[in-house]
């Protein structure tokens, strides 16, 4: 039976685990095939990068790119420590655009910790409908919460992005796999 490593608490005293044969499978893959991992998450910036303390194994963190605040932003692990990848570049307009509408609505946003996100609970149908049609977001669902991001972002995005990337540097992508525990990683699978 495999240990299961508790990660540090979210904002809102959320808990989580990550398995340590998971981890060690991962970075047997990583070693053996000069495998690159990435995580994509749609958590604040603050809390993803610090459970991911909890994914270096002897010394090599597991994860090469950290995708946080559902593909707003990216993150590369270089010599020991989280950088953010300044090329990864969208749009924020709509986004002041969203958090406007909800404050004339009286709708308390959760903007502790995001740059590049909103992320609303309590939404009326109307309301959701409303954001929806704002020019240049997209609205998604994530754990009974209202998501929205930049149009030009969003994890399948970064996703695209970062293999993108990964081509230009030359190494070859012989495959993906993706896993996902809400509405807001349909896209990302497909």
């Amino acid at each position: 039976m495999s240990t299961l490593i508790p990660l540090p608490l979210s904002k809102t005293s959320k808990s989580g685990f990550v398995s340590k044969t998971t981890l060690e499978k991962l970075l047997q893959f990583k070693l053996r095939h000069n495998g690159l991992t990435v995580v994509s998450s749609g958590g604040r910036t603050s809390t993803v990068l610090g459970r991911m303390s909890c994914f270096v194994l002897d010394g090599v963190c597991v994860v090469d790119v950290c995708v946080t605040e559902g593909g707003g932003r990216v993150f590369n692990w270089v010599r020991g420590e989280w950088v953010e990848d300044e090329q990864w570049e969208h749009e924020r307009e709509g986004l002041e655009r969203v958090r406007g509408m909800c404050k004339r609505w009286g709708v308390r946003v959760d903007g502790e910790g995001y740059r590049d996100r909103v992320r609303v609970k309590g939404l009326e149908e109307g309301w959701i409908k409303e954001l929806s049609e704002v020019e240049g977001v997209r609205v998604t669902g994530n754990m009974g919460n209202v998501d929205i991001v930049p149009e030009t972002s969003g994890k399948d995005k970064a996703a695209e992005w970062v293999l993108g990337k990964i081509r230009e540097e030359g190494r070859e992508v012989e495959w993906v796999g993706t896993a996902g525990d809400d509405d807001n990683d349909v896209e990302l699978a497909r």
